[in-house]
C-alpha cells in the first residue's frame, strides 16, 4: 500500500513538473497548502477525495493511468509521464497539420521491440 501512495505522488509530481507549475502554485488552485501537496508527491498520505478531485481538474490526470497506479496494476514512470506531458503542451502550441506531422514521424520511429509499450 506504501508503495502505491509513492507510485501516486510520483505521477502528480511529474505531471505538475512537465506543466512547468510549482507545489505552491497547484496547491493555490486546488486551494489546499503547499504541504498537502509535498505530503501526496512524497508518498506520505494518500489525497482525500476533494484533494483528488482537484488535482485531477487542476493537472487534468489521466483517470485510467491514474486508476491503475491506484489498484497497482501499473507502476508510475516519472521521467516517461514528465516526457508526455511535455509532448502535449508541445502539441497543444502548434496547428493541426504540424501536430498531425508529429505523429506521422514518431510512428516511423519504432523503438526496439525489447523497448516498445504496449498500450
Amino acid at each position: 500500500m506504501a508503495e502505491r501512495k509513492f507510485e501516486l505522488g510520483a505521477y502528480i509530481a511529474a505531471v505538475r513538473d512537465g506543466l512547468g507549475l510549482s507545489q505552491v502554485e497547484v496547491a493555490h488552485r486546488c486551494g489546499k497548502h503547499p504541504v498537502t501537496i509535498g505530503n501526496i508527491e512524497q508518498g506520505k498520505v494518500w489525497p482525500e477525495t476533494d484533494t483528488l478531485t482537484a488535482l485531477i481538474r487542476v493537472l487534468d490526470l489521466d483517470l485510467d493511468y491514474l486508476f491503475e497506479i491506484m489498484t497497482g496494476q501499473r507502476p508510475a514512470d516519472p521521467k516517461r509521464l514528465a516526457l508526455e506531458r511535455r509532448l502535449i503542451r508541445v502539441v497543444r502550441t502548434h496547428p493541426v497539420d504540424e501536430f498531425e506531422l508529429l505523429v506521422r514521424l514518431l510512428e516511423r520511429a519504432q523503438p526496439p521491440k525489447a523497448e516498445r509499450v504496449e498500450e
